[in-house]
C-alpha cells in the first residue's frame, strides 16, 4: 500500500503493515466532488516540488495537508488516505488495495474520521444533531472504517476533536446498529451472524453499485477480484464467497416473515405465479439483490443457533448444560431433533445451490420448509420453498424456488413471505396451526435467475417499442429504465392488452416499478382509447399512475381503468404534467411527440416522469442517484445545467454520466426528462389525490383484460 510521509506528503510503498516503523495513521472521510486529489495529481505535485524545492505538504489540498499535520503532531510519520494512496488507473492495484483494506484499517494505530458536515459546537447526542445526520454514517465504505480500527477519533469540519469511538460507543450503536461490544473490540464481528452484519450495511449506500459488495469483503473475511462494470453481480459473488467459508444460514433469512401463529391460507400455485409474472422475479431466488434487502432484520435480530452460547434449545454437544437434565447418552443429545446431529452443508453447481438442511413438506400444498437452524425473537426460523417451474432442470432431482403468497384469513390481502417463524421447539415445528418433524434432506435451491432467463431490463420493453403497423403509441426511454434500476425500482415485463386483429385499435400497457424490500414503487398504465364503442379515430392517448406502498402493494392494479375526462393526454395541454398520489409520494406524467418514422403513423408519445414528495426525495439522497430537479426548459433547469445529463439528440435515449453529484433539497420536484426542449406547466394534481376515480375505475369504462404473462392477444 502507498503511504504519505506526514512531514512532506511524499509517497512510499509498503508491502505489509508490519514494515511501517512507528506505525501509521489512516483517514476516514466522505469524498467531496472536485475537492479531492488523486494518486496521479499528488505525484505531479511531488515532481513539481522536487524542481521548485517546495514542501509538497504546503501545496496539496487542505484535507491532505490537515491530515498530515494532525498525524505528525500525534507522532506518526506515515498516513494513508484512500483518495491519493491508490493508483485507481491500475485495476490490479485497485483490486489488491480493496482486498487488503480491512487489514490496513485494523493495523492502523489510529483512524481519523473527518466529518466535513459537522460543526465543532454540535451537541453530539441531541435527537437531530449534525453528528447523527453526518453523511459519514450513511456511506458503505465507512462501515469497515468504523469497525476495523481500535481507535477512531472523530473530527469536526475544522479538524477539532469531538470524540472517539470508545467513548461514543453507545451513540454510535444507536446510529449504525453495530453492537457496542464490537465497537469496543470486546468481541470480533466474525463471530456474529451473517444476517446481523448485513443489517449494518442495509441503510448505507455507495456511489458504484459494485461497492455495495466490495466494501463488505473484510467484514465477512472473504476476498475476490474486483470487476467494476459487473453491477449487481458483485453482491451475488460476495454471497457465494460467504457460502464457501461459512455454513451460517442466516445469510438466507432476509425478506418478509410469516409468524408461527398467523392465520393465513396459501394461494394455489397457479394463482401465485400469476402474481409472480406481474412483478420482478428477483424475490423467487435464494440470494439477495442488495444489502438493503436485510433492512427488515434490523428490528428482528437473527442469529445462527449453533454459534450461540445459550440458544433457544441446545443442539451441538458443547451447548448442553447440566441444567438441561439430559444424560450424555440421551436421545436428544445423540440424535437431536432431526435423527442425526449435523450442520448445514452447501455447494454451488450449474444446477443451483445444493443444500443439506432439515426439511419437511407441508401436507396438501406444494410448499416445503427448510429449517435454517437460525433463531429470532425466541423462535426457530425456516425458509419457505416451492417446487420450481423452471423448464431446464434435472428431472431426477427437485429444484426449489423461495417464498410463497398467503392470504390472510377473512381478508383479501395477499402477502408474499420468504421465511417462517416455526415456534420454539425443534421437535414440534409449527406451520399454519399444525406441527411437523423435520429430517435432514438433500435438495437444490435456485440461487439466482438462470442465465437463459436473464434479460436486460431494456429488452423487456421491446414488445411495446416494436409494435406495428405503423408505429407504437408510446416509447419508454432506455435511460429512464436504467435510472429506475439505480434507484432500486425494478420492473417486470410490461403487460400489453390489445386486439391482434386490430393492431391500430385501443391498447393498454401496464407497468410496475417496485422495490420489494421496502414495499415502495409506482404503477403506470398507458393506453389508447377509441371512445365508448372503441371505433373512434384518431385514437386518443391516455395515461395514469399510482404510487405503491405497503397498504396497496397486493391490490389488483392491473384491472384499473382510465377515466376519459381525466386521463386523456391531449386534454392536459401541450407539455403539461398530470400528477398522481400524495404529498409524500407524487408521480407526475408528461409526454412529447416523437418524430414520425412512417407515413400515416400514429403519434408516438415519449414518456417524461416527475417524482416528487418526501419519500422519493429521501430515496434519491439514500441512493445518491442524480435526477433532474426541474422540467427541461425552465429557469431552474438552465441554472443547474452543469449537473444534468448530456442533452439527447433528436432520436436518442441514451444519457451521459453526470459531471457532478446533484444538489439536493432545494428543487420543487425530482424530474426525469427525455427531451431538453420539452415545455411544461406546473403539475395539476387530481382533486381526488390518486388520479383515479373513487372506486379505482372510470365511469362507464370497460375494465381492461390482463392475464399472467408478458404479451396478451385477444382475437375477435
Amino acid at each position: 500500500m502507498w503511504l504519505l510521509s506526514t512531514d512532506r506528503a511524499e509517497l512510499r510503498f509498503f508491502s505489509t503493515p508490519g514494515l511501517v516503523s512507528g506505525g501509521y495513521a489512516i483517514l476516514s472521510h466522505t469524498w467531496e466532488a472536485g475537492r479531492e486529489q488523486s494518486f496521479q495529481e499528488l505525484q505531479a505535485i511531488i515532481e513539481r516540488c522536487n524542481i521548485t524545492n517546495e514542501n509538497p505538504r504546503d501545496v496539496v489540498c487542505d484535507k491532505i495537508r490537515q491530515c498530515c499535520l494532525l498525524a505528525e503532531r500525534n507522532g506518526y510519520g506515515w498516513v494513508w488516505i484512500d483518495t491519493c494512496c491508490i493508483d485507481k488507473t491500475s485495476s490490479t492495484e485497485l483490486s489488491e488495495a480493496i482486498n487488503s483494506m480491512f487489514i490496513w484499517y485494523t493495523c492502523a494505530e489510529v483512524c481519523y474520521a473527518y466529518l466535513s458536515d459537522v460543526p465543532t459546537n454540535t451537541v453530539l447526542d441531541a435527537p437531530d444533531s449534525a453528528f447523527r445526520r453526518a453523511r459519514w454514517h450513511t456511506r458503505g465504505w465507512t462501515l469497515q472504517e468504523l469497525i476495523a480500527p481500535l481507535i477512531v477519533i472523530f473530527l469536526s469540519c475544522d479538524w477539532t476533536v469531538i470524540g472517539d469511538k470508545l467513548n461514543l460507543a453507545a451513540l454510535l450503536n444507536q446510529i449504525s446498529g453495530v453492537r457496542m461490544d464490537v465497537l469496543k473490540a470486546e468481541v470480533s464481528c466474525s463471530i456474529l451472524s451473517v444476517a446481523e452484519r448485513m443489517t449494518w450495511a442495509a441503510s448505507r449506500s455507495t456511489t458504484r453499485v459494485e461497492d455495495e459488495a466490495y466494501c463488505l469483503m473484510g467484514i465477512f473475511n472473504v476476498s475476490f477480484p474486483t470487476l467494476y462494470g459487473e453491477g449487481q453481480d458483485a453482491f451475488r459473488r460476495l454471497q457465494k464467497e460467504i457460502i464457501k467459508v461459512s455454513g451460517d444460514t442466516s445469510l438466507f433469512a432476509w425478506g418478509y416473515r410469516l409468524g408461527s401463529t398467523t392465520v393465513a391460507e396459501p394461494l394455489t400455485t397457479d394463482e401465485m405465479y400469476r402474481f409472480y409474472n406481474s412483478t420482478p422475479e428477483t424475490h423467487l431466488y435464494l440470494l439477495a439483490w442488495s444489502p438493503k434487502d436485510y433492512q427488515l432484520l434490523r428490528a428482528n435480530w437473527t442469529a445462527f443457533s449453533p454459534l450461540l452460547n445459550t440458544p433457544i434449545q441446545p443442539y451441538l454437544p458443547w451447548q448442553w448444560k447440566p441444567e438441561h437434565n439430559e444424560p450424555l447418552d440421551g436421545v436428544r443429545r445423540t440424535q437431536g431433533p432431526f435423527k442425526t446431529v449435523e450442520l448445514p452443508r452447501f455447494s454451488i453447481s450449474h444446477q443451483g445451490l445444493e443444500c443439506h438442511l432439515p426439511f419437511f413438506e407441508v401436507e396438501g400444498t406444494e410448499i416445503a420448509i427448510g429449517v435454517l437452524l437460525c433463531e429470532s425473537r425466541g423462535e426457530h426460523l425456516g425458509i419457505i420453498l416451492h417446487i420450481s417451474r423452471e423448464i431446464l432442470q434435472d428431472p431426477s432431482r427437485k429444484t426449489y424456488n423461495v417464498g410463497f403468497i398467503f392470504k390472510r384469513a377473512g381478508g383479501r390481502i395477499r402477502e408474499y413471505f420468504r421465511t417462517i417463524m416455526l415456534g420454539n421447539d425443534f421437535y414440534n415445528l409449527k406451520f399454519l396451526g399444525k406441527t411437523y418433524q423435520a429430517h435432514w434432506h438433500d435438495f437444490i435451491i435456485a440461487p439466482e435467475q438462470p442465465l437463459h432467463r436473464t434479460r436486460d431490463p431494456l429488452s423487456l420493453f421491446h414488445p411495446l417499442h416494436s409494435l406495428t403497423p405503423p408505429s407504437p403509441p408510446f416509447r419508454i426511454p432506455n435511460w429512464f429504465i436504467n435510472r429506475m434500476a439505480l434507484l432500486g425500482f425494478m420492473t417486470p415485463p410490461p403487460g400489453l392488452t390489445y386486439d391482434a386483429a386490430r393492431p391500430d385499435g385501443p391498447m393498454t400497457i401496464h407497468m410496475n416499478f417496485t422495490d420489494s424490500s421496502s414495499s415502495e414503487g409506482f404503477y403506470m398504465s398507458l393506453g389508447t382509447c377509441g371512445g365508448a364503442d372503441g371505433t373512434a379515430r384518431p385514437v386518443a392517448h391516455w395515461a395514469l399512475a399510482l404510487p405503491l406502498t405497503a397498504e396497496n402493494w397486493y391490490d389488483d392494479h392491473f384491472h384499473t381503468t382510465h377515466d376519459c375526462a381525466l386521463h386523456h393526454v391531449a386534454d392536459w395541454g401541450e407539455g403539461a404534467t398530470r400528477s398522481f398520489g400524495t404529498e409524500e409520494r407524487t408521480v407526475g406524467l408528461a409526454f412529447r411527440r416523437a418524430p414520425a418514422t412512417a407515413p400515416g403513423a400514429l403519434d408516438t408519445l415519449v414518456l417524461h416522469l416527475v417524482l416528487d414528495g418526501s419519500v422519493y426525495r429521501a430515496r434519491e439522497r439514500e441512493r445518491q442517484v442524480a435526477l433532474p430537479h426541474a422540467l427541461p426548459g425552465t429557469q431552474a433547469q438552465q441554472g443547474a445545467a452543469s449537473l444534468e445529463p448530456a442533452r439527447e439528440q433528436e432520436n436518442e435515449t441514451a444519457v451521459a454520466p453526470l459531471a457532478a453529484p446533484p444538489v439536493l433539497g432545494d428543487a420543487p420536484r425530482l424530474s426525469i426528462s427525455t427531451d431538453p426542449g420539452f415545455a411544461s406547466t406546473a403539475p395539476a394534481m387530481d382533486s381526488r389525490g390518486s388520479g383515479l376515480t373513487g372506486n379505482g375505475s372510470a365511469r362507464g369504462a370497460k375494465p381492461s383484460r390482463f392475464g399472467s404473462l408478458r404479451m396478451l392477444w385477444r382475437r375477435s
